[in-house]
């Protein structure tokens, strides 16, 4: 087997050939004439030959959480202070520091 030299890692051959083998089993038609008949070895052989489009797309927009309160120091301890903010579910996530002990 020869990964091309356009896919940058093991994994995403696979991924691919995965990808290209569930589109067959679909129906879609081999690239390659004459070559193996089992949808997998199909389509390796289509990736080793370059037979077979693909890009990584565009990158995922990643919007920031919106801040309920900003950083701000509370009587417990001194130098301890914590941050509330929502997740992109809607979920209450609350970051605390407190000194001397490890993340």
């Amino acid at each position: 087997m020869q990964i091309p030299e356009r896919i940058d890692s093991k994994f995403r051959f696979v991924l691919l050939a995965a990808h290209r083998a569930e589109q067959m089993v679909r129906g879609a038609r081999p690239k390659v004439e004459g070559g193996p008949r089992k949808p997998t070895r199909s389509a390796m052989a289509e990736i080793e030959e370059d037979r077979v489009n693909w890009d990584y797309g565009p990158p995922p927009v990643v919007e920031a959480a919106p801040v309920e309160t900003p950083p701000q120091e509370y009587g417990y301890q001194l130098g301890y202070y914590a941050v509330f903010f929502y997740d992109p579910d809607g979920i209450k996530l609350e970051i605390v520091h407190v000194p001397g002990h490890a993340a």
